[in-house]
């Protein structure tokens, strides 16, 4: 078990959420936030129960070393982060990266070489609706957070006490031996629903025509169809385009975080998601015009 509180970096609706449901569970831990706050009182509604928690709020300035660290921040704000803190770490500890994007664990490598880092597929989401008389932490999903490897070779052994203290707060945390294989379908499949919703405006299903892919999805991702040999060299391309239409399917209401972001005016994931497709390709001299396309409109959306 850790020796210390576990410290969640990023107020969001994630970070809120397993923060709700460590201590729902009497594990200790520390939310911490880029500004200042007050603590709140949230009512989390979840397939998994229904309580009340009041959360408490830390500032990185107030850094306090942990074992375990969950990181639930953007992808864009990953590196400052990682420099905010990196003075202020001086134990080795588990970093377990809960976000959307590619290329995130090299740069928690860099600044924060003594912390063995992995990033976590979560079959799950979260969002936050706060009115004038109660705050609510909405939990959605199949309720599943898979660790794994995606360019290291570390071992089940060596996070089986951070499995088992997850998994009694927001189960099922399980290892999965084909990690990499599954974090790239997700990259893949966010590159193609997260954008064409933003640019659209309009939840996930409207990347779908009677159940199928529309002509614009489709064209976005058969241009990957060179890449995907490279990357999946195992997963065909109707494999793919059939988990696009059914995650576009189950998902066909949900707003998706690029949306999100866009309707909020907040810079978003795309350079971590379909940039990090263009620039891969670009280093196996693989075009990929439509995607650079879509990320310059994403981009004249947050400008």
């Amino acid at each position: 078990m850790s020796a210390t509180p576990i410290n969640i970096i990023g107020a969001g609706a994630m970070g809120h959420l397993w923060t709700a449901f460590l201590q729902q569970n009497t594990i200790p831990v520390r939310l911490y936030s880029r500004v200042t706050k007050p603590q709140n009182k949230f009512s989390i509604i979840s397939n998994l129960g229904q309580f009340e928690q009041t959360i408490s709020y830390h500032c990185l300035d107030d850094w306090q070393d942990s074992d375990v660290m969950l990181i639930s921040v953007k992808a864009h704000q990953l590196e400052q982060v990682c420099k905010t803190i990196k003075s202020r770490v001086n134990n080795n500890p588990t970093i377990i990266l809960l976000m959307n994007g590619f290329g995130l664990i090299e740069i928690v490598n860099h600044h924060i070489p003594n912390a063995t880092c992995i990033q976590a597929y979560l079959v799950q989401g979260s969002y936050i609706e706060s009115t004038e008389e109660q705050n609510i932490i909405h939990h959605s999903g199949e309720n599943i957070t898979y660790l794994g490897n995606i360019d290291s070779h570390y071992s089940e052994n060596q996070f089986s006490n951070v499995i088992e203290i997850l998994n009694l707060a927001l189960p099922k945390v399980v290892w999965n031996e084909k990690h990499r294989e599954i974090m790239i379908q997700k990259l893949i499949i966010n590159a193609i629903i997260n954008p064409l919703t933003a640019i659209h405006n309009k939840p996930n299903g409207c990347i779908l025509q009677n159940g199928k892919l529309n002509e614009e999805a489709y064209a976005l991702v058969s241009e990957l169809k060179p890449l995907l040999h490279q990357i999946l060299p195992d997963c065909d391309f109707e494999s793919i385009k059939h988990a696009i239409e059914r995650v576009a399917t189950q998902t066909g209401s949900n707003i998706s975080s690029m949306l999100q972001d866009i309707r909020h005016n907040r810079k978003t994931e795309i350079d971590f998601i379909n940039g990090y497709l263009i620039n891969f390709a670009d280093k196996i001299d693989i075009r990929l015009p439509i995607h650079s396309e879509i990320v310059l409109k994403i981009k004249k959306l947050t400008s």
